[in-house]
């Protein structure tokens, strides 16, 4: 526990002597490790009862996460350029931004409308399923939107930017997807410094991490209080509504939560389990997630989906859920429906603490976005900001989440940088650069 608090601290220390800190995954994992995983730990060795060797590795999969994170972001070469926000022309960008604004917002709409009919049923099936996956590129076309209009400012611009806004911001403020708000705050203050160089201050930083750790650790209760009073109102409140707010007990829910660390505790007894059992998955999950997310059951059927799977090990709860019913058999532990094992311990359940080297791997990835954007290249930096919310989830639920959403959103990004030859008129590509 002392090592893993020390090389956070050493991590954060080494990120602030950096330009702009809070734009690089480093220190953003860092300060994730020191405000979500060190004080669930720190709680649970406190006062549990926990597997021995579980509770070893998961503190030696978190340390090793974290500097083979660290070590990938900095064996990434520099990129030879501007390391400052600016060089990339803004006037051809007229076509793709507006190709890749109807898409995300038509297909984000067409998810809104099916999700009504969805209503009451927590896990979504069928092609809304699809849909939701193909969604995702918002993230890169609203991060896109915003920072064509941060450069140069325009009715155009403005207009892609709020039809882009119109379609992040109901899940974010209504929704309350933890996901979706990490993206929408990214966005503003990532982008702000790649479009103008606008650093945010201190003070602002620190309420805006405190406020959002707020809303991490009581977003159950939230929603539960929101759901309430849709029903009694008919109308779903805001994040911002004080009604909201004051149906939950902030203090005691982040008490409990803090203390309860289910996320934590399952991947703890995942650890046990497979450092007393074996039977790693071999790359298992991320393939799974693969299949799950790019291989339409709909089309081929659920039964050619599901012979795809590695190692399936179906279980009460699903599809490759089977790990869970064998800890509850091996160690009377109960799995709680809607928990993760965090990425650290899907992770692990892969390659056993080899699986760190899938950290090394995003912030390598990561760390050449990165560069190209802060050499002036506009889609880089879209990118850069669209995978940042997913990299973060890759830590808190899923290591493979990051991985399997990158396609999706690198072949948007190659897709709009194609329709950039595509002109409105004779000598539009010869538009002045912002």
């Amino acid at each position: 526990m002392a090592i893993l608090l020390f090389l956070t601290l050493a991590v954060l220390a080494h990120g602030m002597m950096q330009p702009v800190p809070y734009i690089r995954l480093t220190v953003l994992y860092g300060a994730l490790y020191l405000s979500w995983v060190l004080p669930q730990l720190h709680t649970i060795m406190a006062g549990q009862a926990l597997p021995a060797r579980g509770l070893a590795e998961f503190v030696a999969m978190a340390c090793l996460s974290l500097a083979a994170g660290w070590v990938g972001w900095y064996s990434a070469p520099l990129r030879a350029g501007p390391s400052a926000p600016g060089g990339s022309r803004t006037g051809d960008m007229i076509v793709p931004a507006c190709v890749l604004t109807a898409v995300s917002v038509g297909i984000n709409l067409r998810i809104g409308a099916m999700s009504l009919e969805m209503e009451g049923v927590s896990q979504w099936s069928g092609p809304i399923t699809i849909l939701a996956f193909f969604g995702m590129i918002r993230h890169v076309t609203f991060a896109l939107s915003l920072l064509l209009f941060l450069r140069r400012p325009s009715a155009v611009f403005l207009l892609l930017f709020l039809l882009n806004l119109s379609t992040t911001l109901p899940l974010v403020m209504v929704g309350l997807r933890r996901t979706e708000i990490m993206g929408f705050l990214m966005t503003v203050l990532i982008g702000l410094w790649f479009a103008r160089g606008i650093r945010v201050p201190v003070l602002a930083l620190v309420l805006v991490a405190a406020s959002f750790s707020v809303v991490v650790y009581v977003i159950g209760p939230l929603r539960t209080a929101s759901s309430q009073i849709e029903e009694e109102t008919g109308i779903r409140p805001s994040i911002l509504s004080p009604a909201l707010w004051a149906r939950v007990d902030v203090e005691h829910e982040m008490r409990d939560n803090v203390g309860d660390a289910p996320d934590v505790k399952n991947a703890i007894h995942i650890m046990a389990l497979r450092a007393e059992t074996g039977g790693f998955g071999l790359g298992s999950q991320t393939w799974n997630r693969f299949v799950f997310q790019y291989f339409p059951g709909q089309i081929f059927g659920p039964e050619v989906k599901t012979a795809l799977y590695l190692g399936n090990n179906r279980g009460k709860q699903g599809d490759n859920t089977g790990i869970y019913d064998e800890i509850e058999s091996r160690y009377g532990y109960n799995y709680q429906l809607g928990t993760t094992q965090t990425g650290l311990g899907s992770a692990y359940n892969d390659f056993g603490l080899a699986g760190a080297l899938y950290f090394f791997v995003i912030f390598h990835v990561m760390r050449r976005i990165f560069n190209r954007g802060m050499a002036g290249d506009i889609w880089s930096q879209a990118l850069y900001i669209g995978l940042m919310a997913l990299t973060i989830t890759s830590l808190t639920h899923n290591h493979a989440l990051v991985m399997t959403s990158f396609p999706l959103l690198a072949v948007t990004v190659w897709f709009g940088r194609r329709l950039q030859y595509v002109g409105l008129a004779p000598g539009w590509r010869r538009a002045p650069a912002a």
